[in-house]
């Protein structure tokens, strides 16, 4: 059986292609010039500053992470915490793993999930340090113990080092972007008291956030507060866009009509169709 075309169309835009605004062409163009001349640097200072340790081994966690610094700098995931800290816990717990076990396969296969939980206790999730584990994982017991466990160890803080100065650098200056996100400070009254604007008592307030993140019951990857922006700037665009209402700006337009000449079952199955009691 051959599925209709808008059938597939329909799959495709409901479980296939994310729902997801686009920037523009060209800023596109200067994010991914951007991460490569980071990426770049990092690589090139990191294998001056440690010749002994081989840069290739260490690209793939770092291409990704340079993904999450440029394309998605305002994540949480994004941030300079979870980057530190989710590649010293991905060192440390690859390692850990590549000297107990003595199969590379079990050896990733353990350290992943133990990545994953010490980065949500420690609250530094960055998925490319599972990545990094890996690497450490497979290849620790083969590649590293020339180098040691301090140099590895050290590699492991340069390399993100020297990546989120770049990150610092560029989303500042070239790209123009805030980074790392800092949570906006509350508005201050002219009263100079500790009470939220009037207008800031009404309406949607920070534990209202919480409480729906909480029945959501998953991990949203953008910050309460940015939710909470997108939410004001919605509102106010939304109340914009109501004055001067007319009664045509809220009247169907795809309106469901027949002819005088309609047979009667022709009119029935309409009504049926679009679960329409009364004409």
């Amino acid at each position: 059986m051959q599925l209709p075309m808008p059938a597939l169309k329909r799959f495709a835009r409901l479980y296939l292609i994310p729902d997801m605004v686009s920037p523009p062409l060209t800023e596109y163009s200067r994010t991914c010039l951007a991460s490569f001349a980071a990426l770049v640097c990092t690589l090139l200072l990191a294998r001056s500053l440690l010749p002994e340790i081989p840069a290739t081994l260490l690209c793939g966690p770092l291409a990704a992470s340079t993904i999450l610094l440029f394309m998605l700098p305002h994540s949480p995931q994004a941030q300079p915490w979870p980057v530190a800290g989710g590649y010293l816990v991905a060192t440390l717990t690859g390692i850990s793993a590549g000297l107990l076990m003595q199969d590379p396969l079990w050896a990733a296969l353990i350290a992943v999930p133990l990545t994953a939980w010490l980065m949500s206790v420690l609250r530094c999730p960055h998925p490319p340090g599972a990545a990094a584990a890996v690497v450490f994982a497979t290849t620790y017991s083969a590649t590293w113990p020339s180098f040691g466990f301090s140099a590895a160890l050290g590699g492991m803080l340069i390399y993100p080092a020297l990546l989120l100065g770049g990150a610092l650098a560029l989303n500042n200056t070239a790209l123009r972007r805030p980074y790392p996100h800092c949570k906006a400070p509350p508005p201050k009254t002219i009263h100079r008291t500790d009470d939220p604007p009037p207008l800031a008592r009404l309406g949607l307030q920070t534990a209202d956030l919480y409480q729906a993140l909480r029945e959501v019951e998953t991990f949203m990857d953008i910050a309460e507060d940015d939710l909470e922006r997108i939410y004001v700037l919605a509102s106010r665009h939304a109340f914009q866009r109501h004055i001067g209402l007319t009664c045509a700006d809220i009247m169907s337009r795809d309106v469901i009509s027949i002819a005088p000449t309609t047979p009667l079952d022709e009119a029935w199955r309409l009504l049926r169709r679009h679960k329409i009691k009364v004409l």
